[in-house]
């Protein structure tokens, strides 16, 4: 298993978030939210693949200006993807879109573990997560928030945190998060299949086909003068993309 693209687009793939809609209309749904945040957007359509539209995120914001919404192999769910340079957090846009369009998100991650040497940690640590919104019509006034959490990350030094909270899904091995090590209770196979059962290849690079709708959102001085790069955020973390488990481990 290897995060999306080899880390080609890091920060942009640190996390992913899927809305179960079709591109063009998560993409105007998004354009919707943004008028009303009071930022005019401008939105293209690219008849192409996610990995050829990616570059149109940098520069990369600490306040991001720039959305893709990719369709996938499976129509019925797209991808969003910003140009944070904090890194791609889809919270916000499942939270708001899955409310605005009344259905269900997801978000995933899925970073490799990386071993620390004499007490420093060479870069990421390493984390295994899925959140799962299910649409609620009987709370339409809020925004929509996680029915399934499974959160498994290692903390500092060698300790990993496993928790899960919500109703099970249908799909899951519930009898897993009952294993003495943390790291065997959420294993990256297991988080794999929930995505399969749900429809998703989150870390299959051709599973997001296009069309990407690229969304422009209008930008103040002080975010330009932030302005950086893919090879910059994956140099300060020592990242080197390419290398999927950057020389660590998953335990």
């Amino acid at each position: 298993m290897h995060t999306l693209f080899q880390d080609e687009f890091y920060p942009a793939t640190e996390a992913l978030g899927f809305i179960r809609a079709p591109a063009e209309d998560v993409a105007h749904a998004y354009a919707d939210w943004s008028s009303r945040l009071g930022f005019a957007t401008r939105t293209t359509k690219h008849v192409t693949d996610l990995r050829r539209t990616m570059p149109l995120l940098e520069p990369l914001t600490h306040d991001p200006s720039r959305v893709i919404v990719a369709a996938t192999q499976n129509r019925d769910w797209s991808a969003v993807f910003t140009n944070s340079a904090r890194g791609n957090d889809p919270t916000s846009a499942i939270a708001v879109l899955s409310r605005d369009l009344r259905t269900d998100g997801v978000k995933v991650v899925y970073t490799p573990d990386v071993r620390e040497k004499s007490g420093v940690t060479l870069g990421r640590l390493g984390a295994r997560i899925f959140f799962y919104t299910a649409y609620d019509a009987a709370n339409e006034r809020s925004i929509a928030v996680p029915s399934r959490t499974l959160y498994l990350a290692r903390q500092s030094g060698s300790r990993w945190l496993f928790e899960a909270k919500g109703e099970p899904l249908a799909f899951e091995d519930v009898e897993a998060y009952r294993r003495h090590r943390a790291t065997e209770r959420f294993t990256p196979e297991m988080l794999e299949q929930y995505c399969r059962a749900l429809g998703l290849a989150p870390f299959t690079d051709d599973f997001y086909t296009g069309p990407c709708f690229f969304l422009e959102e209008s930008a103040s001085a002080a975010t330009s003068a932030s302005a950086t790069t893919f090879r910059e955020r994956q140099r300060r973390w020592q990242i080197t993309p390419g290398s999927p488990s950057e020389g660590g481990a998953d335990q």
